[in-house]
């Protein structure tokens, strides 16, 4: 299978049929898989201190940012994990959305002189302060997070913004190496037509995320898709380019374990809500896929960041 080839719907099913342990088992060896050879790719130039890794709303950073320091850790690289959200200026030096709420999709949102500052002391000294965002008071919390690593040691830092240049402008090139990872792929009908883009499935990602785990409904978060995919389009999709890696994280399984879920999480979204268009492939597509049980998802599985 190309790694960006659209999957047949059709296909997925009948291997489901069969033996979804064998499909489930083979789809996370595969990713794992890319994992290791992005992690041998990096280790190859000892020069990298740095790996910028980026990605749309739903394409798994957090969880790969996890996957990838173990395998380092594995390699016996100190590594720690760092996010841009951190980074984020104090809610009245940001930039206002129409409604005069902050903007928390804009790269400008982000102190950059504090990014630059802290990222050169942890370049040339392995160390360094970062500040700790606290998102339910909307603000810093006083006390900053110390980044410790031992000689070799590498940091990933993850955020929507890591391959903006505003980022990484200011900081050495030979000790930066960047990582895009999203959905590439999505699925299609036995004919070849387009039924589920990429961003659908981040979308059913996000959905389930966010009422599992952020305590937010389906129309909360349908409410708040636009902005993101504005911000996606003006501040990461031009730079996705700039990325000296890229990552699929579309798991062919995926729609079959999210099936249920989701189209319980959208039943409430008729067709004369002004969110319908954002969903209606989703819950007319939906239903094609074999369902399975989310139990069937393995414990280290990027998946888990949704289920």
């Amino acid at each position: 299978m190309n790694n960006t080839e659209y999957l047949k719907i059709d296909k997925i099913n009948e291997a489901l049929k069969t033996d979804p342990e064998a499909v489930i088992m083979l789809d996370e060896q595969r990713f794992f898989e890319r994992l290791i050879k992005l992690a041998d790719t990096v280790l190859q130039d000892k020069k990298n201190k740095i790996i910028l890794l980026s990605g749309p709303s739903g394409s798994g950073k957090t969880t790969s940012s996890q996957i990838l320091k173990k395998i380092f850790e594995s390699n016996g690289v100190d590594t720690a994990i760092i996010s841009l959200d951190n980074f984020y200026k104090r809610p009245e030096d940001m930039p206002k959305l129409p409604s005069g709420e902050p903007d928390f999709e804009s790269v400008h949102s982000i102190d950059t002189d504090e990014i630059h500052n802290d990222f050169i002391e942890l370049i040339q000294y392995g160390s360094c302060d970062i500040p700790v965002f606290d998102f339910l008071k909307g603000k810093r919390i006083e006390k900053a997070e110390h980044i410790q690593l031992r000689p070799g040691g590498l940091a990933i830092v993850e955020g929507i913004h890591a391959l903006n240049p505003l980022i990484s402008q200011t900081l050495p090139r030979e000790n930066l190496f960047s990582v895009y990872i999203s959905i590439e792929n999505g699925y299609e009908s036995e004919s070849g037509e387009i039924k589920l883009h990429g961003r659908d499935l981040r979308l059913i990602r996000r959905l389930i995320r966010d009422y599992k785990y952020r305590n937010s409904s389906a129309e909360n978060t349908l409410r708040m898709w636009p902005g993101v995919i504005h911000g996606e389009e003006k501040y990461l999709f031009p730079n996705k380019n700039r990325a000296d890696y890229t990552i699929n994280s579309l798991h062919s399984y995926e729609a079959a374990v999210f099936k249920d879920e989701a189209l319980q999480l959208l039943a409430g979204i008729g067709k004369s809500s002004e969110y319908y268009k954002y969903v209606k492939d989703i819950v007319e597509v939906l239903p094609l896929f074999v369902g399975i049980s989310q139990d069937l998802v393995p414990s280290g599985s990027l998946l888990h960041e949704f289920i």
